[in-house]
């Protein structure tokens, strides 16, 4: 659960977000839509304990991974690494690998990767982790269509069981969802 009260976020004399409140009580997509600045990524870094708000209260009761815009990949970990982090792969950690399309990547680093690759390795990552909430900051940005329908409807499908909460400029890829 996420409870967010009376909420405000400034850097210096710019005021991003003001008197904001919200809650995410039950499992559900969410979905923060606007204009490139307008503070979608900053409620998400607040969300995830990135950040903090100026003023106001945030309560989470639960266990966040974050799907980041700029992948934040260890280039020194092969793909493999970089997904597991130590834990053992399972048969369906390697069904999510196929759809994903990166089981045939995983001995390659992050500099031998297009950025779609990269960005499908950080949302895969985030989802092997199974965690209660997954905020995603632009997870299709570096994605071509086909593979943004892959990622959207596997996040809808998380999203049956979890709290999504998804930031993106592109209103129009996420309203079939």
């Amino acid at each position: 659960m996420i409870k967010i009260t009376s909420a405000s976020k400034s850097f210096g004399k710019q005021v991003v977000l003001d008197d904001v409140s919200l809650e995410f009580k039950s499992a559900g997509l969410y979905v923060f839509w606007g204009k490139s600045g307008c503070g979608k990524s900053t409620l998400l870094n607040i969300i995830a304990g990135y950040d903090t708000f100026t003023s106001g209260e945030i309560t989470v009761t639960e266990d966040i991974m974050t799907i980041f815009q700029n992948y934040e990949l260890i280039n020194e970990l092969t793909v493999y690494d970089n997904i597991f982090l130590g834990r053992k792969p399972t048969s369906e950690n390697k069904n999510l690998l196929k759809k994903m399309g990166i089981s045939k990547l995983m001995k390659q680093y992050p500099e031998e990767l297009s950025g779609g690759q990269k960005q499908r390795v950080g949302i895969t990552r985030a989802l092997i982790s199974n965690p209660s909430i997954i905020c995603c900051d632009e997870p299709t940005e570096s994605l071509d269509v086909e593979n943004k329908a892959i990622v959207l409807n596997i996040l809808k499908e998380y999203a049956e069981n979890h709290i999504v909460i998804m930031a993106t400029h592109q209103k129009d890829t996420v309203l079939d969802y």
